[in-house]
């Protein structure tokens, strides 16, 4: 079965605009600059029939994805599944201070970020623990889903918002590439993805909203570890941590019974067209 998963790095907060240390411990939300930027990944995104949606539970991560999902014309998702384990790295006693006094902390010791680990901090085998298990137990959960017709009630945290009629199919195999990687006109990925993408039914189109460094650990496994196929070009993007509201999308084969991936393609990575080159932070916030 073939899942195609995007993973999206939050919008920005103004905690992020003063380079400033959240990890977990500061949960603060999205500023409007953050908003808009959600609100652009939205309309982005509008036309991709989202099965599965999960989320940090850090308010900066859910209010991007009901953003997105908002705006979706598609998805027949009925909710944001939220997942603790999408959560921003712990930075312990770093948290609240500028990155630059994180660096600073770093360099006294002798160490360079992120390796380094402040006190009572989350370290990266910690982190990429954590991003393991959440990614295995999708992997699992994950079966050919059915999309059936008419309106499917949309809820958000748990709350009815709106309705959603998505098309009405018994299989999704006939999906055109184009539906499955969203583009712009003439983008070279988009000519690669389609003549190395494989050609089996498409089961699940799977959104993840969560966090620079979570996301970063994510990648960097896929790449490293799954032997995942990224366009040319990528590579110098692996090491370095999504812009907000970055996108990043991967195919994947997956042969059932609770096995690994047999396949990984990196369609696009920390795409950001729809935020028009603004600056955005390059560290995990």
């Amino acid at each position: 079965m073939e899942v195609v998963l995007t993973l999206v790095r939050h919008g920005e907060t103004l905690f992020n605009k003063k380079r400033i240390i959240q990890g977990q411990g500061i949960d603060t939300p999205l500023s409007d600059e953050g908003l808009r930027q959600a609100r652009a990944a939205g309309d982005f995104l509008a036309d991709i029939a989202f099965t599965h949606v999960y989320s940090s539970d850090l308010q900066r991560a859910l209010q991007t994805a009901e953003e997105i999902l908002k705006r979706s014309k598609r998805s027949c998702a009925h909710k944001i599944e939220v997942d603790s384990r999408l959560r921003e790295r712990s930075y312990g006693l770093a948290e609240g201070k500028p990155v630059e006094e994180l660096r600073a902390m770093a360099r006294a010791v002798g160490q360079a970020c992120p390796e380094y680990n402040p006190p009572g901090a989350e370290n990266l085998q910690q982190l990429k623990q954590r991003v393991l298990e959440f990614f295995h137990s999708l992997c699992d959960s994950l079966a050919p889903v059915r999309l059936y017709s008419g309106d499917l009630p949309l809820t958000i945290n748990g709350s009815m918002s709106s309705t959603r009629k998505p098309q009405a199919v018994e299989s999704l195999s006939s999906t055109t590439q184009t539906e499955i990687i969203p583009l712009e006109t003439g983008s070279p990925h988009l000519a690669e993805s389609q003549n190395e993408a494989p050609g089996g039914d498409l089961g699940a189109e799977v959104l993840v909203v969560s966090h620079g460094g979570t996301i970063r650990q994510w990648i960097q496994h896929l790449v490293h570890d799954l032997s995942c196929a990224i366009p040319p070009g990528s590579h110098s993007r692996l090491n370095v941590v999504s812009p907000n509201t970055g996108l990043s999308r991967f195919l994947l084969v997956l042969p059932g019974g609770g096995q690994p991936p047999t396949r990984i393609i990196c369609i696009y990575l920390h795409h950001r067209q729809h935020l028009q080159d603004k600056d955005s932070p390059t560290v995990p916030l």
